[in-house]
C-alpha cells in the first residue's frame, strides 16, 4: 500500500488519477433529476450575449468592432488575472491597454497598428518596471506582460483588420 498524498497547498484539490485509466465506468445520472439552478441562468446569460452580438454585428463594422475590443479585453484579463493566481506580478495595465487598442488601430490604420502598439507595449512595460511600480522579477514579469499582449492582442488585433475592410478583401 502507498501513503497517502499530502493534502493540496493553497486549498486546491488533488488531481483525479486513474479512474478513467483503469476501465472505471463514470456514475450514471440519477433518475428524475433536475436541471440546476444555475443551468437556467447560463442559458439566460448566453441567449443575451448571443442578441447582443447579433446586433451589433448587424449595425455595421464599427460596432462590431467594439464587440471585439470587449472580447479581447475580457479575455486579456482573464490571462493577466490566472497569471496573477500563479505568482507572477505582469504590467496589468499595459497589457490591457495595448491589447484593447491593437484591435481599433487595426480596424482604423490597418497593418500599422502592429507595429505601433506593440512598440508602445514594450517601451511602456520595460519603464513600468524600471520605475518599480513592481520590484518583484522584473525579467519573468515582463515576459508575462508580453506574452498576454502577443498571444491575445495581437490575435485579436487581426479581427479588427478584418473588419477595416469594406468589401471584405485584401489580405
Amino acid at each position: 500500500p502507498q501513503p497517502a498524498p499530502p493534502p493540496p497547498p493553497d486549498g486546491r484539490p488533488l488531481p483525479r488519477r486513474g479512474s478513467l485509466e483503469s476501465g472505471e465506468d463514470l456514475p450514471a445520472p440519477v433518475a428524475g433529476e433536475e436541471v440546476p439552478v444555475d443551468m437556467t441562468t447560463r442559458v439566460i446569460t448566453a441567449v443575451g450575449i448571443a442578441v447582443v452580438a447579433l446586433v451589433m454585428l448587424a449595425l455595421g463594422r464599427g460596432p462590431a468592432t467594439l464587440l471585439v475590443m470587449a472580447i479581447v479585453g475580457l479575455a486579456a484579463f482573464e490571462l493577466y488575472v490566472a497569471f496573477q493566481r500563479a505568482g507572477y506580478q505582469p504590467a496589468t495595465v499595459m497589457g490591457l491597454l495595448g491589447c484593447v487598442s491593437v484591435v481599433w488601430i487595426a480596424y482604423k490604420e490597418g497593418l500599422q497598428a502592429f507595429p505601433l502598439v506593440g512598440a508602445l507595449v514594450v517601451v511602456f512595460t520595460l519603464l513600468w518596471y524600471m520605475a518599480e511600480v513592481v520590484k518583484a522579477r522584473p525579467i519573468i514579469n515582463t515576459a508575462m506582460t508580453f506574452f498576454g499582449f502577443l498571444y491575445i492582442g495581437v490575435l485579436g488585433g487581426f479581427a479588427g483588420l478584418l473588419l477595416g475592410f469594406s468589401d471584405g478583401t485584401g489580405l
